[in-house]
């Protein structure tokens, strides 16, 4: 957690092919333990903690799980059809984003236990959003979207408006010179949503 009182830890075990998740205090005493899997699914590809640290976000295998970090159970689960690295939980922990070919999507809980689409944005052509990443709120959502067909030669990055669904800014980003390995790797959002950075790998 951003003040160090709640730490999280989790492992793939294949004896019991499940992911196994513990919960301590800053002083190293368990607080709670569970285990996760989605069919043979039991590594988590990505996670995410919510600021205070009650709150945890698994992609294992094609499904997004969101778990209660205090009481050590899954809350939600949702299956989002593939596995790429493209995930962020918002700080508070009620809105949760992913990236998919051509697309990407937040998700919102209205409703302890119900979670609920509110952004569906969709890009033309070859591509895939590869990174994702949520403010503090989730009021607002950074991209990076990349083309990898017929080359990785073009990415757009850019800010998306959850409350009103709406795009704040998009813009290319190529890199000067760069024909056929120009890849996105990461994009951050400060807590309120004012400042966005953005990183690239090219040849």
């Amino acid at each position: 957690s951003d003040d160090g009182s709640i730490v999280l830890a989790w492992k793939a075990d294949p004896i019991s092919c499940t992911l196994l998740v513990r919960t301590f205090d800053g002083a190293g005493n368990l607080l709670a333990s569970g285990a996760l899997s989605v069919g043979t699914s039991f590594h988590s590809r990505q996670t995410r903690l919510s600021d205070d640290g009650t709150r945890a976000y698994f992609n294992i295998g094609a499904y997004a799980v969101i778990y209660d970090v205090l009481a050590g159970v899954e809350e939600y689960r949702h299956n989002i059809g593939a596995s790429f690295d493209a995930h962020d939980l918002s700080g508070d922990g009620r809105r949760f984003a992913y990236g998919q070919f051509g697309y990407f999507r937040v998700y919102e809980e209205t409703a302890p236990g119900v979670w609920s689409q509110v952004v569906h944005r969709s890009f033309s052509g070859s591509t895939y959003v590869g990174v994702v990443a949520l403010n503090g709120d989730g009021s607002r959502c950074a991209f990076l979207n990349q083309r990898y067909a017929p080359a990785m030669d073009h990415f757009e990055v850019g800010v998306h408006d959850v409350i009103a669904n709406s795009g704040i800014f998009l813009a290319n980003w190529d890199a000067p010179g760069t024909a056929f390995q120009l890849s996105g790797r990461a994009c951050r959002l400060d807590d309120a949503g004012d400042y966005a950075a953005f990183c690239s790998w090219g040849d």
